[in-house]
């Protein structure tokens, strides 16, 4: 995975670029009146990140950790839908 993929877009892009194209518009079309879908992206998109600075750097050892027996470089990931 690119390390370029930072908005809902950027994932949208990559999505649509590495699915199959039938893949991709069942996924992107949503199901029913799509209100899930919708107050998905909505809240997606509301996601603020607050930026705290780090008064004692000594005791940080990274954000590397492992998740399900695999060494990831950052804890943050997403769900598949």
């Amino acid at each position: 995975m690119s390390s370029k993929l930072a908005s809902l877009l950027d994932f949208q892009s990559f999505a649509h670029s590495h699915l199959p194209l039938s893949l991709y518009e069942s996924l992107e079309d949503g199901s029913g009146d799509q209100v899930t879908k919708e107050a998905n992206t909505s809240d997606f998109l509301n996601i603020k990140l607050k930026l705290l600075g780090m008064a004692n750097m000594k005791y940080f050892k990274g954000t590397e950790c492992q998740v399900l027996g695999r060494l990831m470089s950052s804890p943050i990931g997403l769900g598949p839908l």
